[in-house]
């Protein structure tokens, strides 16, 4: 049978690109030669079918499948094991294509995390609003680089979970069973494949631990400034309290002194018809007079003064 081309392509991107060639009858070892070191393969759905590849490409970029198989000319089958070995492939490296991206993750996340760790350490000496505040716009701007690494991330880190799943499922359905002397697709799998979505998994849950590092931090610097402003804000109420105090005893001081003032001058307005009443009435005593006035003149001056503080307080 002729070899089969197939390549799974994004415009003007190419991303999977395999030759599977289907053979009849050939050994195994004359074929697994073909391939030089390092050829994986296995007996596949319980029959005589057998596949090799090195999943290495070629001089044209592109991996190559051999399928040796006596019934060649019972398509379907040939179909289905040709169609899912061309999806291992083809989600083997759509996989692997988060692989860069974690590597180039880890880099820029050592550095938010480098940098976190510094601050946590300012948070754990600072102690001065004026710090903390600082500190507070440094940790929302590591915060937000971080989030915007997650977004870029995330994705493909999530996609190369899905696409890793498919090439087990893909490889299950192969059944294959073990040739002497050479790995099996799953194994292959196991030991190239799965460290590297293990890597992007690492990647991806040390940027989760990162941003909830950051989160907790920040949490706990708005404590420290909220308890620092609810301090300053006591401290503010009870200065305030104590300056009403003041101008409260102030205004009492001042009410005081006014209540004598105004019945000085309340006595001094009485004293002149006191003075007249005195030259008609020969036996009267002006001055004493006045002087018998006064108490009740303090008395009513500080009642009419009490009554309009009064008024005024239930109007505010």
């Amino acid at each position: 049978m002729a070899p089969i081309d197939w390549l799974g392509a994004w415009p003007g991107d190419v991303l999977v690109a395999t030759r599977l060639e289907v053979w009849g009858h050939l050994d195994v070892n004359a074929a697994a030669a073909l391939f030089g070191v390092g050829v994986t393969g296995g007996r596949l759905v319980d029959s005589d079918t057998i596949v090799l590849t090195d999943f290495r490409a070629d001089a044209e970029g592109m991996t190559r499948f051999l399928l040796l198989s006596d019934a060649v000319g019972d398509g379907a089958l040939t179909g289905r094991l040709v169609q899912t070995l061309l999806e291992v492939e083809t989600y083997r490296l759509m996989a692997l294509l988060a692989f860069p991206v974690a590597g180039e993750s880890a880099s820029a996340l050592s550095c938010i995390e480098a940098t976190a760790a510094d601050l946590a350490h300012q948070l754990a000496e600072d102690a001065d609003p004026d710090a903390d505040r600082l500190l507070l716009d440094r940790l929302a701007a590591l915060a937000g680089e971080t989030e915007a690494l997650i977004s870029r991330t995330n994705f493909r880190f999530d996609a190369a979970a899905a696409y890793h799943r498919l090439v087990r499922e893909r490889i299950e359905r192969l059944r294959e069973h073990h040739i002497e002397g050479l790995l099996t697709l799953g194994e292959f799998m196991q030991r190239r494949l799965d460290p590297a979505m293990r890597t992007c998994d690492a990647v991806a849950e040390r940027q989760r631990a990162a941003i909830a590092r950051i989160a907790r931090m920040t949490q706990m610097l708005n404590t420290r400034v909220e308890v620092a402003a609810e301090a300053t804000s006591a401290a503010l109420l009870a200065s305030m309290d104590r300056r009403a105090g003041a101008q409260l005893r102030l205004q009492q001081a001042v009410e005081g002194l006014s209540t004598v003032a105004i019945a000085y001058y309340a006595v001094g307005l009485l004293l002149l018809p006191l003075k007249g009443l005195e030259r008609i009435w020969t036996g009267f005593d002006a001055t004493l007079g006045a002087g018998l006035l006064t108490p009740l003149v303090l008395a009513g001056v500080w009642l009419g003064l009490r009554a309009l503080r009064e008024q005024f307080a239930d109007r505010g």
